[in-house]
């Protein structure tokens, strides 16, 4: 049962069954973040993929970079530190990684990279879709979607392979 006064996104997966053709994942939106970030929660919903860690890569291509959520299944959403949220800097592009889980996170091998620009004192929810193996041929891409009360749509950014 879900709380009036609170708002909630769902993401709804083909499951590609006869008698059950999606499934429904809902997780509560955050509160206002901080005046210089964003929040940014994860969900996996590339087929044909395992367990990732999504990461903000570092300022070079040699820079660590900095896990968000570790260890995200498909079909769930990533959480951290007890909460499904992760802060971003909101100063320019966030450029985000998916990689192939590890221990320690964020040091597997990276599997795509996506970019987008977040805004201040909003919160998002990224959705990887698109087929990482198999057919029918999917593209990989990132679905950046402002959460409430935002007013827009999703928008997509591919994933590209670097």
């Amino acid at each position: 049962e879900l709380e009036t006064e609170h708002t909630f996104t769902a993401v709804f997966v083909s499951q590609a069954v006869a008698d059950s053709p999606f499934t429904v994942f809902a997780s509560e939106d955050a509160g206002s973040p901080m005046e210089d970030e964003a929040t940014v929660r994860f969900f996996h919903a590339l087929v044909g993929g395992g367990e990732v860690d999504v990461c903000v890569a570092g300022a070079t291509a040699r820079a660590e970079a900095t896990p968000m959520f570790a260890d995200v299944s498909p079909n769930a959403f990533g959480s951290a530190a007890g909460t499904q949220f992760a802060d971003v800097a909101a100063s320019g592009e966030v450029v985000v990684q998916l990689r192939a889980h590890s221990s320690p996170a964020c040091r597997g091998r990276v599997a795509g990279v996506a970019r987008f620009t977040p805004t201040a004192g909003s919160s998002y929810t990224l959705v990887a879709v698109g087929r990482t193996t198999g057919q029918p041929r999917a593209d990989r891409e990132m679905l950046i979607c402002p959460d409430a009360p935002a007013d827009g749509s999703c928008t997509v950014a591919p994933i590209s392979a670097h």
